[in-house]
């Protein structure tokens, strides 16, 4: 009998024993916003002149032999490359967008009636005051196709920081009036987390000269460049 005791009692210690070590090494684990914080969002936008500029000029050219045809747009690709360096744009700022030819079908789409070549050019450019003259430089020399130009803003340090403030004023004005309404009072900053949501570039489209005689100069204002951020705010509640 005694033996049968002294079994039971050791089959119960193992068992709260492998209770325990299960205990141990079990983990909980909770997420979630921390007691007595408010996270509010906010936006801003900062301004600055843009210091560059890209636009692209291009030609189209058909003719019934496609050596014609090749050779009338680089022709004119070459006097547009021409008139945009005298217009003050410097060659390293110009470079060779896209050279195609394609064949043109008739009405049964069965037989080739001619080719087009197409060619364009890309300029990007920190010249900001040459980029009418160039365009209107582009269109006497045969340019049939214009596209932009679009101002960009390569140092965004100044419109960033300016952005940054301006987020962080309005995370604050939100999250006050959270903490107001739940009969609370704001505290300390505790975290921030910044969103980048990019510029809102000034497009100006010359498309419609297309083809046409520059008669008057191109009117070209560069505007000014937004660069946006977004601020992920988690204040303290007192």
């Amino acid at each position: 009998m005694r033996h049968k005791m002294t079994m039971a009692v050791v089959a119960l210690l193992a068992v709260v024993a492998l209770l325990a070590l299960t205990a141990c090494g079990s983990t909980t684990t909770t997420s979630g916003p921390a007691a007595d914080t408010v996270t509010a969002i906010g936006t801003g936008t900062g301004s600055a002149s843009p210091d560059t500029a890209q636009f692209s000029l291009g030609v189209t050219s058909s003719n019934k032999d496609r050596l014609t045809a090749q050779n009338g747009a680089s022709k004119v690709s070459a006097a547009i490359i021409a008139a945009v360096k005298a217009a003050g744009i410097d060659a390293k700022d110009i470079q060779t967008g896209q050279i195609s030819l394609n064949e043109q079908f008739g009405p049964t789409g069965n037989t080739v009636v001619g080719y087009q070549a197409v060619q364009t050019i890309d300029v990007k450019t920190k010249s900001l005051d040459k980029v009418s003259a160039a365009i209107d430089a582009a269109t006497a020399a045969g340019a049939t196709d214009i596209s932009g130009p679009s101002f960009t803003l390569l140092d965004t340090n100044a419109a960033r920081v300016d952005a940054i403030g301006k987020a962080m004023a309005d995370a604050k004005v939100r999250a006050t009036a959270i903490a107001k309404a739940a009969g609370r009072s704001l505290g300390r900053v505790i975290s921030v987390t910044e969103a980048d949501t990019g510029q809102v570039s000034p497009v100006f489209d010359a498309r419609s000269l297309a083809g046409g005689k520059a008669v008057t100069p191109v009117p070209v204002e560069t505007g000014q460049v937004d660069t946006q951020t977004q601020l992920t705010v988690v204040f303290a509640l007192q």
